[in-house]
């Protein structure tokens, strides 16, 4: 788009440069064409820009950077790895709220834990959040996606080996058919846009 606007600047100024020519020796006040083309494309320019999403007080205190926005642009998310949480800003009713992962999912703390991967799709965000189990049998990794839709989270499974593909759209898991050291199992494929 930004290419199409600047072709449009170039053939405005090549009108008006036209123009100054074929103007039969005419004087022509320099400037006036060519700067209203250029204003014009700047405008055009700056309304092609994304807004920068919308921040209540609350959440411009966190420090964090916005990870997404909802399609309607009423809620701005945020990702707090180091300390597990998840935000749900509106910044339209000054409401900040919290998804606290160790809360949620009962992460053992010996370990804390954290989230070692996000994807970021059209009306949901998916996470891999590692428990940090203090011995191997339960240690594993929950997989879970926050809904845009809803502005809820819901879980996906728990398995002992988890990761998304090259793009990220899908969840590719390890779910054990035996009992630990799950020297058996199956690997399973949940596509995050059909969740």
């Amino acid at each position: 788009m930004k290419k199409n606007l600047v072709l449009a600047a170039m053939f405005a100024a090549a009108l008006s440069l036209a123009s100054v020519g074929c103007n039969g020796g005419k004087t022509q006040k320099s400037g006036t064409v060519d700067s209203a083309a250029v204003d014009s494309v700047k405008d055009s320019v700056e309304a092609a820009k994304p807004a920068a999403p919308k921040q209540s007080e609350a959440a411009k205190k966190l420090g964090l950077k916005p990870l997404a926005t909802s399609p309607s642009g009423e809620y701005t998310y945020y990702l707090d790895k180091k300390n597990l949480a998840f935000y749900i800003d509106n910044p339209a009713a000054g409401k900040l709220d919290k998804i606290d992962f160790v809360e949620k999912y009962e992460l053992i703390n010996v370990n804390p834990g954290e989230i070692t991967d996000y994807s970021v799709r059209k009306d949901k965000v998916a996470f891999i959040i590692f428990n940090g189990g203090n011995t191997a049998a339960m240690e594993g990794f929950y997989g879970a996606y926050f809904s845009m839709k809803d502005n809820k989270m819901h879980d996906i499974t728990f398995a002992p080996a988890m990761k998304f593909n090259k793009d990220k759209s899908v969840l590719e898991v390890f779910e054990p058919t035996s009992p630990y050291p799950y020297p058996e199992g199956k690997d399973v494929t949940y596509d995050l846009d059909k969740l």
